[in-house]
């Protein structure tokens, strides 16, 4: 059988800046979402395309990293084909509703859609399905009733003999969410997940609110009071001085890191006037900074390829609208590198935009610096 290197695969510099044979690179597989480190040598088999000289244990790695794959196969009908086969199986199993919460006024669950795609599904389920309840909130005051009225909703309309609701509660980035009391009062509520997203710190004061906001969250854990998974999305700008800023949030993250419930997301926010070689250069001081104070950083996106673009009210999948954009060509992302990761988009007809996931930007470094900073230190 013949091979070929994948096309959506992304290959480093060397990780000690030496051009020698024996030096160690990333390849990074944009189909799976996953990297491996191999040296000079075995890269320049694969290129040369002699397989038959890698050794087993690494050409079984390679393949099952889809880094290297049968030369006849057709990787966009591939990614297109998986990426609608598992678009398919969540619409059949999940159905995910977004619902914004304003004060003193109730959010209405739309039970005739839920009802309407419960009896679409084929087979009839075996298991109770997913329903996936987003709760877009200004301010956790807004929200906390709420959710409670949401499940009340959920109940007398009879779905909880097929569906099993997932309740999901989303800040958006806001000033509201500045204050300890409101995450104390909002984590009594029953929630599956909470991500929070409080404003961008720019200045000391902002800094040691997050950090008090952090130590409630902690008083909450260690209670047993809060079951639910936390997302606590923190971003700093490059403007600021940022050495100066962690340190007042460190030992509050340094304390949270412990939970596994707890996901933290750290990074640099790019302004305006920053130019992108100075804001790369800032962002790699900022990781590494992290990585010394031994937090765990997941730089990369996971792969979850299966919807294309999120309505006002629930999930927009692929449809044959879009496998034929992609298949034709007529979209864009049918020739992107990153097609396996997003799912792409139907209408976009040239370059990167704004429609882009955020991840695109600085990929590669973010793949160097992943896998430099374990192997170099």
């Amino acid at each position: 059988m013949q091979f070929k290197l994948s096309k959506y695969v992304y290959i480093s510099p060397p990780i000690d800046g030496k051009e020698e044979p024996s030096a160690k690179r990333m390849l990074y597989s944009l189909r799976k979402g996953m990297g491996v480190t191999v040296t000079g040598y075995a890269l320049q088999l694969v290129r040369e395309g002699n397989f038959a000289a890698i050794p087993d244990g690494l050409f079984s790695t390679l393949m099952y990293h889809d880094l290297i794959l049968p030369a006849d196969e057709e990787e966009l009908e591939e990614i297109v084909i998986k990426n609608q086969l598992a678009a398919a199986d969540m619409r059949a199993n999940e159905y995910s509703v977004r619902l914004t919460c304003e004060a003193d006024i109730v959010p209405l669950l739309p039970v005739l859609q839920i009802r309407e795609w419960l009896q679409a599904a084929t087979p009839p389920a075996i298991k109770k399905k997913q329903l996936r309840i987003t709760l877009e909130a200004r301010n956790l005051e807004a929200a906390g009733g709420q959710v409670e009225a949401v499940h009340d909703q959920v109940d007398k309309a009879g779905l909880l003999a097929s569906c099993q609701p997932v309740f999901q509660l989303e800040s958006g980035t806001c000033t509201n969410w500045d204050y300890p009391e409101q995450i104390l009062s909002a984590t009594t509520i029953k929630l599956d997940h909470i991500i929070l997203q409080p404003e961008v710190i720019r200045e000391a004061h902002t800094a040691i609110r997050m950090h008090d906001m952090l130590l409630a969250l902690e008083e909450k854990l260690i209670s047993g009071s809060l079951l639910a998974a936390v997302n606590f999305h923190i971003t700093v700008t490059v403007t600021s001085e940022y050495e100066t800023l962690l340190p007042l949030l460190m030992k509050s993250l340094t304390a949270l890191r412990r939970y596994r419930q707890v996901t933290l997301l750290v990074q640099l926010s790019q302004e305006e006037q920053e130019s992108t070689g100075t804001f790369f250069l800032k962002e790699k001081e900022l990781l590494k900074y992290l990585d010394a104070q031994g937090l765990f950083l997941n730089l990369l996106p996971v792969k979850l390829p299966c919807e294309y673009r999120k309505g006002d009210n629930g999930t927009h999948h692929y449809d044959p609208g879009m496998v034929a954009s992609l298949l034709t060509g007529k979209s864009f992302c049918a020739t992107c590198s990153y097609l396996p990761l997003c799912g792409g988009e139907i209408d976009k007809q040239e370059g990167y935009n704004d429609n882009c996931p955020a991840f695109i930007h600085n990929f590669p470094e973010k793949v160097y610096l992943k896998y430099n900073i374990p192997l170099s230190s």
